[in-house]
This record gives structure tokens, C-alpha cells and sequence, in this order.
């Protein structure tokens, strides 16, 4: 008997150990994305970019203002809101990522929250060999889910 628990000791030592020792790899997430830096202040709303590739795109937003702000990226009319990050108070950043189809949208800041937006710009997301591809089921998922968030929200 005193054989077999100190086997089993033996391998249980081993499995923790292995346990362990798998943590310690290189994080490298598959997905990638394009990382872009905004400073948003009262008078301007500069992108350090004005065209990204296709895909996932990371806007990191800054506000260098006095007052709080908020980011926009809007539809290829200018009006439509395609996302936005908001409530960034002074000297704090925010992140906004959105997968974007190769065209056209613009970007602008609204600092204070309230009236006419600042820097209005044209921003192009190009083509890519890489540009993302949404399944068929998951374009259809997508298309539900923007349907009932839609009626959610006029009602």
C-alpha cells in the first residue's frame, strides 16, 4: 500500500505541475485590430489617421478639453450614428472598436455633450484581402438583433 500512495503522490505532483507550467505561454490573440489615436478638446477632433484597413478598428479616444466630450463615427450621409464612445471627462480616454466594410463614414467630436460637433472629418476604411467575412447564420443573427434592438427602441 505504501507503494501505490507514493505513485500517486508522484503523479499527482506531475499533473499539478504541468497545470502550472501550461500557463506560461505567449498570448497572441488571433483576431487583430487596427489601433487609431483620437484627441478630442472644444475646438478639434483629430484622428491620427484618415483611412484604416477594413476590419476591426480601435479608436482610442483622449479628451485634452476642459469640458466632458464625446466621439463620433458616423454613417457614409453624415448623420446616422455608427458608434460612439461618450461621458469622457477631461484628461481620460476611451476606447470605441467597431468592424467596419471597406467605404466610407466620417468621424467628429461633441465636446460639452450638447450643440454642434467639432472637427468633422471624412474617414475611409479600405479594402483588404484580410477584411473580415461574416458567415451567412451570423449576418442573419446580426440582422435580428438589430431589428429588435430597433423596435426597442421606437417603442
Amino acid at each position: 500500500m505504501p507503494r501505490v500512495l507514493r505513485y500517486a503522490r508522484l503523479l499527482g505532483v506531475g499533473v499539478l505541475g504541468v497545470t502550472l507550467l501550461s500557463g506560461c505561454v505567449a498570448n497572441n490573440p488571433a483576431a487583430s485590430h487596427t489601433a487609431l489615436a483620437v484627441d478630442s478638446n472644444a475646438t478639434n477632433c483629430a484622428v491620427s489617421a484618415d483611412e484604416a484597413p477594413a476590419g476591426n478598428i480601435r479608436f482610442s479616444v483622449t479628451n485634452s478639453g476642459d469640458q466632458v466630450t464625446e466621439f463620433y463615427l458616423l454613417a457614409a450621409d453624415g448623420l446616422r450614428i455608427v458608434g460612439e464612445a461618450e461621458n469622457i471627462g477631461p484628461g481620460l480616454s476611451r476606447d470605441l472598436v467597431v468592424q467596419l466594410d471597406a467605404g466610407s463614414c466620417f468621424t467628429s467630436c461633441k465636446p460639452g455633450m450638447a450643440g454642434d460637433s467639432v472637427g468633422k472629418a471624412k474617414f475611409t476604411a479600405t479594402k483588404t484581402d484580410a477584411a473580415a467575412t461574416v458567415s451567412v447564420n451570423r449576418a442573419a443573427q446580426i440582422d435580428i438583433a438589430n431589428s429588435k434592438h430597433a423596435s426597442y427602441v421606437s417603442n
